[in-house]
């Protein structure tokens, strides 16, 4: 009884979110000339206020180069954690221009808004 209950909570949530992905406006994710990056380690914080989801970040640059992203802290659904793939693809082509993970087009906005927070930190003044 306690085992359908819990998955019937899950079901919903599950489907909660992905409708929440499909009503969500596009964030707006400005690709950052790397070249333009200083070395350093960068924190970026972005949270959707429609959603309250939300990714904290950790970026590595060296010589104009994405090293490495660390998710510090993230508030999302189950399903959207899968969303988190495309930090794999922002490193592989060393871009924030790059295709949301399906199913999880919300948090892989907001992951990649918390980046180019991240990255603006590191801008050349």
């Amino acid at each position: 009884m306690k085992l359908k209950l819990v998955l019937t909570i899950y079901l919903i949530i599950s489907i909660l979110a992905c409708s929440t992905d499909l009503m969500m406006k596009p964030i707006t994710i400005e690709n950052i000339d790397l070249s333009l990056v200083n070395d350093g380690i960068y924190n970026g914080e972005y949270t959707d206020e429609k959603s309250l989801e939300m990714s904290e970040v950790e970026v590595t640059v060296k010589d104009h180069i994405i090293e490495s992203i660390v998710v510090l802290k993230r508030i999302t659904t189950p399903v959207g954690k899968k969303g988190e793939y495309v930090i794999t693809q922002v490193i592989s082509a060393q871009s924030l221009q790059v295709d949301g993970v399906s199913g999880a087009t919300m948090t892989s906005q907001i992951t990649l808004k918390a980046i180019e927070v991240a990255l603006k930190k590191g801008l050349k003044q």
